[in-house]
């Protein structure tokens, strides 16, 4: 109801100007929906505030008023100085289904950075919900008419790489990057359904899959010792990023055991910066698959990006340099002397006691290069922003990345389009990709990324401090207006439920210490192992929907079965994550995510199918179904609209409004809560009046009308808004 709002306000200005001589502002006038649309479908208090600057009752002003002409609206009704608008129910719906309420073309590309799993072992559980937040918010703003460039920013450079190329060079004793990259390749030649593990393995634990096979054959070929592999594998899935994940968690206590063992890291992150060696190779590999895993992680709940810009390549490719000549010559940041009494003596340094943001602070001040010459995380974080906004005067080459699920372009550091190898893209991880020769010769040209008018980054709360510094970097180098349109969506973390984290105890997947156990929930950390693989998850509640399904249709044939519960697990994952406020701390509960009544994805997906299920068996039984998208149809059924059916459908007027207060606010649940309000509304109205039974032939048709006109908005806002896919049948 966005433009209809703006329509309306216009207006009103317009006849405010006319009759009053007061020039309003018509983004200054209030509209709210009424909770009964008895007292009308849309409601303005612009009398109250008038009467302030006109000296005249707000009843008479607002009677003045009642004759404005405003589009698509038959009446209006004053009470006191409120206006209450009834519109033109035929009109409305009309809107309703052809996006006339939304708008189009808005100028100026946004882009959303969110998911940045660090790429050295599988997605949990908590990346989920970031996930989930990003890519609903991506979806929103497409549905309020704005392009979107979606980034998933890879650091292959840090030391969790680093941690998991010990443990595979140390630890392990895997030392050869080609024999690692042929067990890579050999795993993703599978075909997809042999790539994991039983799906019950993610639950009870064990190991099967091919890549613990292909780990143990490669071992006992090159004379290695798998006392310690085996261990790893008994707690993995028998897929690769599983397998990491196990691996990670060993590498700290081994650190533990000597100053030699710690001294690893650090000479491991020295051969990854130096690169041309076999550590920086098995490094790029590992990081590579790990991210391939990740995609693969999240497609399988609708989640996908546009491109995966590489901290590796804003590295080679000289970001950092352009940003610290404009940080300088801007006086963003300033040397400490090298002889001085300060603390950062050395150092360059950003002042950030003058800003707003920082007043107040005892020790305001931020190195962003050390005195040994290091950039600091938040120098190269400036960098990629500069970029983001097309600021920084340097771009990418690009190249696909691959054996991606789908097509995606990754940030090369040097490489043309006329340069890449067979097998989709350069660089190591190319050997894990199929090989085919003609993939780079037919790949399509990269489209232009970054240089966004406005800048989101999907990032948890704990980085709040970092973002404000990454903004007011901007601020100081003289980009007031992208420093205001750089947004930090800021989340709580997910952890687990105490009754959660003890069914997992139980099963032997996670062990906690009695400091964890007395705790409201359980903080998950990949260093010791715990928390839950985002893909245990999903089998998890694939496997529970496919038991649901098939106690009420035992006889379903396999092929139905496993999509209706995959779609069915989508549903209670995305609407669980996105159902809370971003600034509650989501305990995860397995069994209120698995729930199909109440508060959830399912629930949603139920409304919809059972609408859908009254329509068909209308047509069974031979009665004519309104077309909502026929406009006779609507002229002969909208004046039969019962107030109750007509109020089912006017919580979907008032969709935009919640979601671009939702853009506003970044609180994303509010759409949940307005798609479920919209549900609940349905089943209290198919419980109070009859629609295949109704005897009065144009009532019948035209609550037949209503339930279509639900079933297809409700389809249309689940899939575009949340990404929640609804069955045909449940």
């Amino acid at each position: 109801m966005l433009t209809a709002v703006s329509a309306w306000q216009e207006a009103l200005s317009a006849d405010i100007q006319a009759r009053f001589g007061v020039a309003l502002d018509p983004a200054r006038i209030p509209f709210t929906f009424p909770p009964k649309t008895e007292l009308g479908d849309a409601s303005t208090t612009v009398a109250f505030a008038l009467a302030k600057l006109v000296r005249r009752p707000p009843a008479e002003i607002a009677g003045a008023l009642a004759g404005t002409r405003l589009p698509g609206v038959r009446e209006i009704r004053t009470a006191g100085g409120y206006m209450n608008l009834f519109l033109d129910r035929g009109w409305a719906v009309e809107r309703l289904l052809s996006r006339g309420f939304l708008p189009s073309g808005v100028e100026g590309k946004i882009i959303v950075e969110h998911t940045n799993i660090n790429p050295n072992k599988a997605a949990h559980v908590g990346h989920l919900r970031n996930a989930v937040l990003g890519d609903t918010l991506v979806r929103c703003l497409r549905y309020l008419g704005r392009k979107v460039e979606v980034q998933n920013y890879i650091d292959d450079t840090g030391v969790q790489v680093a941690d998991v190329v010990v443990g595979f060079e140390r630890i392990l004793g895997f030392k050869r990057y080609d024999l690692l990259a042929s067990l890579f390749r050999k795993f993703h030649a599978l075909p997809e359904g042999l790539r994991g593990a039983n799906q019950s393995l993610h639950w009870v634990g064990g190991y099967s899959g091919h890549f613990s096979s292909f780990l143990q054959d490669a071992a006992r070929e090159e004379g290695i010792d798998t006392t310690l592999l085996d261990e790893c594998l008994k707690d993995s899935y028998g897929t690769s990023d599983s397998f990491c994940w196990v691996l990670y968690a060993k590498v700290a206590p081994w650190y533990e055991q000597s100053e030699q063992h710690k001294a690893a890291r650090l000479e491991t992150l020295h051969l990854m910066e130096e690169g041309g060696n076999e550590t920086a190779e098995m490094a790029a590999l590992v990081a590579e698959e790990m991210v391939r895993c990740h995609l693969r992680t999240m497609e399988r709940f609708g989640v996908r990006y546009d491109v995966l810009p590489h901290e590796s390549d804003i590295l080679k490719i000289g970001f950092w340099a352009s940003c610290f000549a404009k940080l300088k010559a801007s006086g963003a940041v300033h040397l400490v002397p090298a002889d001085s009494e300060d603390k950062n003596r050395g150092c360059w340094v950003m002042a950030l006691q003058e800003s707003e943001e920082f007043k107040g602070m005892s020790d305001a001040d931020k190195v962003i290069v050390r005195s040994n010459g290091t950039v600091t995380y938040i120098g190269k974080d400036m960098a990629y922003q500069l970029w983001k906004f097309g600021l920084l005067g340097r771009d990418f080459h690009y190249r696909p990345f691959p054996g991606a699920p789908y097509p995606i372009w990754r940030t090369d550091a040097g490489r043309t389009k006329e340069s890449w190898p067979a097998g989709e893209g350069a660089g190591p991880g190319a050997a894990c990709a199929p090989s085919d020769a003609s993939a780079a010769a037919a790949a399509p040209s990269p489209p232009r990324f970054g240089a966004g008018a406005g800048v989101y980054n999907v990032i948890d709360v704990r980085q709040s401090y970092l973002q404000k510094i990454v903004k007011e970097g901007l601020r100081q180098m003289g980009h007031e207006k992208e420093a205001e349109r750089s947004v930090h969506y800021a989340y709580e973390m997910v952890a687990l439920s105490q009754k959660t984290a003890a069914l997992f105890e139980k099963a032997g997947r996670i062990k906690l210490s009695e400091e964890e156990r007395s705790k409201p929930f359980v903080e998950m950390s990949g260093r010791k192992g715990l928390g839950l693989q985002a893909d245990a998850l999903l089998d998890l509640l694939v496997e529970r929907a496919r038991l649901e399904i098939l106690k009420r249709e035992p006889d379903l044939p396999a092929a139905e079965s496993e999509s209706r519960s995959n779609t069915l697990a989508t549903a209670a994952l995305r609407f669980y994550m996105v159902k809370y406020n971003k600034n509650q701390v989501v305990a995860f509960d397995l069994e209120q995510a698995l729930a199909f009544e109440g508060d959830t994805g399912p629930y949603l997906q139920y409304a919809c199918v059972r609408a859908e299920n009254i329509l068909r068996k209308a047509a069974e039984q031979g009665l004519a179904v309104p077309d909502p998208a026929d406009p006779a149809a609507l002229a002969e059924c909208a004046p039969h609209l019962d107030e109750e059916g007509w109020g089912l459908l006017s919580l979907f007027l008032r969709v935009p409004i919640q979601v671009q207060m939702a853009v506003d606010s970044l609180d994303l649940n509010i759409v949940a809560r307005q798609l479920y309000d919209a549900a609940q509304a349905f089943h209290a109205y198919y419980h109070h009046f009859p629609v295949i039974q109704e005897p009065d032939p144009a009532k019948r048709a035209a609550r037949l009308l209503t339930v279509a006109l639900f079933a297809r908005l409700l389809r249309e806002g689940l899939g575009q808004l949340l990404g929640i896919p609804v069955p045909d049948r449940m």
